[in-house]
């Protein structure tokens, strides 16, 4: 009976430890969730956690992707940034993969706000804030025939 009741203790502390877990780490995606995200942010204030960026996910979308060889091993590529919730919403990171006409990947990068940008400071997009972007990639192994970009 003691072993048994010492096996129910230690698997609901795992389960309340997991669920610690869950709040601390998968903050970001708690916004739907006001309640839980308040949890996570009350047990990240007892402990050591990492900043996580709040946002809703697919609330930021790109529209308008264009992309331009500029020279040797050289890309340009446009795109527009849109929020569309009507609240602020952080800037995400932006993730990019360059393709051949087989869809296979030839390069892939990961830009941070601060790096598209060009500010010091990053004010969040403005509710419905429509924004035109252009990123340089050099050094492209081959001349890409497709080129995908999301919002991370």
């Amino acid at each position: 009976m003691v072993a048994r009741l010492a096996g129910l203790l230690a698997g609901l502390a795992l389960i309340a430890l997991l669920f610690a877990q869950f709040l601390v780490h998968e903050r970001n995606r708690l916004g739907p969730h006001p309640e839980l995200r308040a949890l996570g942010d009350r047990i990240c204030s007892h402990l050591p956690c990492t900043d996580a960026v709040w946002r809703v996910p697919g609330a930021v979308r790109i529209e308008g992707l264009q992309f331009q060889p500029q020279g040797p091993n050289v890309l340009r590529v446009d795109l527009e940034l849109v929020n569309t919730l009507e609240q602020p919403q952080p800037w995400p990171l932006l993730e990019m993969a360059l393709s051949d006409r087989h869809g296979r990947v030839l390069a892939q990068g990961r830009w941070r706000p601060k790096e598209f940008l060009d500010v010091t400071a990053v004010p969040d997009l403005a509710p419905h804030e429509r924004r035109s972007l252009r990123l340089e990639v050099r050094g492209s192994p081959q001349r890409p025939e497709g080129v995908m970009v999301w919002p991370l």
